[in-house]
């Protein structure tokens, strides 16, 4: 199998698939067109961040205000804040990343053992303080959003600086993103399901950015040792 047609089997045939999917539930069940078009413009950026291209967080973060307002309509506030805030965040790595870039992307770098466990201290305690904010918001799938709100913090954060230690948060933030939106679809509104495609996507596209991710580090790492 030659490059092209791998790209196309392993991106553009997913790309296609999502995005019928989401336009076709999106007439079938009536879905609100605020909520629909971020859904879709999302795929795209995906796409990019997958291939850790810098300018998917510029897209991304206009996308971001856009899709805050479907999180206001669901009652999902810590979505709702997240989503806020990582459009302030991907501002800011488009033009951090662009500051020190490597090829499409930057260059990555790996925390110190005593910074990793100050990151799971920090990530178990703002859940936690989540997880009573949200309650007497009254929100829902608190626990669930609650953490997705504390990683959609945390994650952006390490992308900025491209920390690898932000490749397993960022899936499994996407994982319970999928588990969060399938028991909001079945509770609640069927055209939710657009959610759900987008977050299957998104999922699959994480693991896809991971591969690119570890695959540009050992690069960088061969580099740097050849230069020494």
């Amino acid at each position: 199998m030659n490059r092209r047609t791998k790209v196309i089997l392993t991106e553009y045939v997913p790309l296609i698939i999502a995005f019928i999917s989401t336009v076709l539930c999106a007439i079938i069940f009536k879905q609100d067109l605020v909520k629909t078009i971020p859904v879709c413009f999302s795929l795209v950026i995906v796409l990019l961040s997958a291939r850790a291209n810098k300018i998917c967080y510029l897209l991304g973060a206009t996308n971001c205000l856009i899709y805050i307002v479907g999180y206001l309509m669901e009652g999902l506030y810590g979505s709702f804040l997240q989503t806020l805030f990582s459009a302030v965040m991907q501002f800011a790595t488009f033009f951090y990343w662009k500051k020190n870039s490597y090829k499409h992307a930057t260059k990555f770098r790996k925390m110190s053992v005593l910074f990793r466990i100050l990151l799971v201290i920090v990530i178990l305690v703002l859940t936690a303080i989540a997880v009573v904010t949200l309650k007497n918001l009254n929100g829902k799938e608190v626990f669930l959003d609650a953490f997705t709100l504390v990683l959609g913090i945390v994650g952006p954060i390490l992308t900025l600086f491209a920390f690898m230690e932000y490749l397993p948060l960022a899936v499994l933030a996407q994982a319970l993103t999928l588990i969060m939106w399938i028991k909001i679809t079945i509770s609640g509104s069927i055209a939710n399901i657009t959610y759900v495609i987008l977050s299957l996507y998104n999922t699959y596209m994480m693991v896809r950015l991971s591969l690119t991710w570890i695959k540009l580090y050992k690069e960088q790492k061969t580099l740097d040792k050849k230069a020494n």
